[in-house]
């Protein structure tokens, strides 16, 4: 990542904290994705410094909310609740419903995680719920999906196919490969192998 490595140094050059913050950001999040999740948590807590030396409230919930992921992927389960429940916080206080609903969705997984079914399940519900009200079409067909995993482990077939059929029509009209790959997931589980 050389280009992003010049950019952030250009930002910290020309002291444009905004920027950085964006840099930093998206950089922090490419290193989680590829895996480096380590790497990503150095980054990512300087973003949180960032958002707290300009006191800005969106960009410390989203701070939290990439901490919490990193913290999850890391296995540190207790700081990654921690980062999820306050980026919560600070999305409600700012009217940043999905985003809200995005850290609820980390708190269920690192529910799941912790084979703690109900209380993936509760999260997991009010995430989706969260996305509902709010307009969100990708992010309810993730959350459906991972809600469905859990209740199928626990019995709950019906249910689990029913969120299935429901993240499946969040799907309609996403035809990027992400959302193909996540389309054969959903169908897969099915019992027949379809969810029509």
């Amino acid at each position: 990542m050389v280009l992003s490595d010049q950019a952030l140094r250009i930002h910290r050059e020309t002291k444009d904290r905004a920027s950085e913050f964006a840099c930093l950001t998206a950089v922090s999040t490419a290193r989680r994705e590829e895996g480096q999740a380590e790497l990503a948590l150095v980054l990512t807590q300087k973003t949180l410094d960032i958002a707290h030396e300009l006191d800005l409230a969106v960009y410390e919930g989203f701070a939290h909310l990439e901490l919490g992921r990193v913290r999850a992927m890391l296995h540190h389960h207790e700081e990654a609740l921690a980062h999820f429940h306050q980026a919560a916080s600070v999305h409600r206080s700012i009217d940043e419903h999905v985003r809200e609903a995005e850290s609820f969705e980390g708190v269920g997984e690192v529910h799941q995680a912790l084979e703690r079914p109900d209380e993936a399940v509760r999260f997991f519900r009010q995430a989706a719920n969260g996305y509902r009200r709010h307009g969100a079409r990708w992010n309810p067909a993730i959350c459906l999906d991972r809600l469905a995993t859990v209740l199928e482990a626990s019995g709950e077939h019906g249910s689990a196919l029913e969120h299935r059929r429901e993240a499946l029509a969040a799907l309609d009209g996403f035809t990027d490969p992400r959302a193909e790959r996540l389309r054969e997931q959903i169908t897969a589980h099915a019992p027949d192998g379809t969810t029509s």
